[in-house]
């Protein structure tokens, strides 16, 4: 039995969201475990000044490893340096990586987003949550438009 795929809305700071669609990042690390597999679709807003809905790429996996192994592993791919790295992850003993595959880009605004019905209410998440199907269905009709 074939499942549809989740969608996964996440908040991405404008720089590493940059990054991403030039292609020197293809990993987007978290702090919590996403809750997605290979084949789920994850849809990237971009935090202000921007405050636009930038990407949607299909999750090529989640990386689930410890912090210190995963800079070595990984570390070329998250476009960001070390110090980062290890600020954005402190107290962290776990890393969790989405691989970004099949990269689509664009730019709604937060104000052209607002004008679709099913996101007239909002929010851009704190850090993520789940787009609901009347959303992706409505969302998918203003981007062929």
């Amino acid at each position: 039995m074939t499942t549809k795929p989740k969608n996964l809305l996440i908040s991405i700071h404008p720089k590493p969201i940059k990054k991403i669609i030039s292609g020197s990042k293809d990993i987007e690390i978290r702090k919590t475990k996403p809750n997605i597999k290979k084949g789920d679709n994850v849809w990237g807003y971009a935090t202000r000044p921007e405050s636009s809905l930038k990407v949607k790429f299909e999750c090529g996996g989640v990386i689930e490893c410890e912090k210190s192994n995963f800079w070595l592993e990984y570390g070329s791919r998250i476009g960001i340096t070390k110090d980062e790295f290890e600020s954005y992850l402190s107290g962290k003993m776990m890393v969790y990586g989405i691989i970004v595959s099949n990269l689509t880009v664009f730019d709604v605004s937060l104000v052209a987003l607002k004008q679709i019905p099913a996101f007239e209410y909002f929010q851009p998440p704190q850090g993520f949550y789940y787009l609901s199907d009347d959303q992706i269905s409505e969302l998918n009709k203003y981007l062929k438009a």
